[in-house]
């Protein structure tokens, strides 16, 4: 995938992204778009199609991945009403197999009640430490400073979709389907798709690997990396160690989809990111 193609098309820099990733004064600001969402599809290697929905008042990335020989699908991160990627999978005779979830934050699992109930058959997945945090999560304005609660619950009283959002009952998510361990491989049909535990943004953080594709939540954005300060986050150390890892081990042409903002390539974060470049000084 050509570098131009990917850098053309950007998403806003939001609340979601402010709340989520390490500021840089590098990173690009525009408005939200206006209208209705906006499904983007991407043809990949290995025949297989990613569509992309933003979704929530964190305008959190949602993807649809499906095998185009088997007709199977996943989602990843449902962080709000998911429409057009729901239209997808109806008009396009998908069988929706999994329900991944990059980390257990609330703009990142909002959406999974309404997907659970409409596709009971998909299995929801998720790391352990993820759904053992989940309790905190939901204590945020224990856990916050204070500056940050009252920053929260300004946006709150402004918006009443972010006030929904803050207010979510996570007993609503039930149980997780199956827990994910590092290096798990899924599959829909004959397309594997492999899992690294990347600590840092969480503890329990995932990244998704699909041919020349990486899900990658809030470990790893275009110029920035995500907050280490949250409650349960990994950490620094922790964060360097799993953007290093991703780095090292995948092809510099990987496309990467993160959980909030526009997409880009690991050539690219090696060289350019504000945060954590791919050599072992500081970023």
């Amino acid at each position: 995938m050509k570098t131009s193609a990917l850098v053309a098309f950007l998403l806003p820099v939001s609340f979601g992204a402010w709340l989520c990733a390490q500021p840089a004064a590098s990173a690009p600001v525009a408005s939200p778009p206006a209208g209705p969402p906006v499904t983007i599809e991407r043809p990949h290697r290995g025949d297989f199609v990613i569509l992309h929905e933003v979704t929530g008042p964190m305008k959190t990335n949602a993807y649809l991945l499906y095998d185009r020989a088997s007709r199977e699908a996943a989602l990843f991160d449902a962080g709000g009403a998911v429409d057009s990627l729901t239209s997808a999978i109806d008009a396009r005779s998908l069988r929706l197999k999994y329900l991944f979830t990059t980390h257990g934050h609330v703009d990142h699992v909002q959406g999974l009640p309404a997907l659970r109930a409409r596709y009971p058959e998909a299995k929801w997945c998720i790391s352990k430490t993820e759904v053992e945090a989940m309790a905190l999560y939901a204590r945020w304005e224990a856990a916050m400073s204070a500056e940050e609660v009252t920053r929260i619950k300004t946006a709150m009283a402004k918006d009443a979709a972010m006030a929904e959002t803050m207010s979510f009952d996570f007993a609503r998510l039930g149980a997780p389907d199956a827990f994910i361990a590092d290096g798990q491989v899924f599959r829909l049909g004959n397309l594997a798709i492999q899992a690294f535990l990347s600590p840092g943004h969480s503890r329990g953080s995932i990244c998704f690997l699909v041919g020349d594709a990486l899900f990658s939540g809030d470990v790893l954005f275009y110029r920035r990396v995500g907050r280490t300060d949250l409650p349960e986050s990994g950490g620094r150390p922790a964060m360097e160690s799993s953007v290093r890892r991703l780095y090292a081990m995948l092809p510099d042409e990987t496309t990467v989809y993160p959980g909030h903002g526009h997409f880009t390539e690991i050539g690219i974060e090696k060289m350019t990111n504000d945060q954590i470049k791919a050599d072992a000084g500081k970023g």
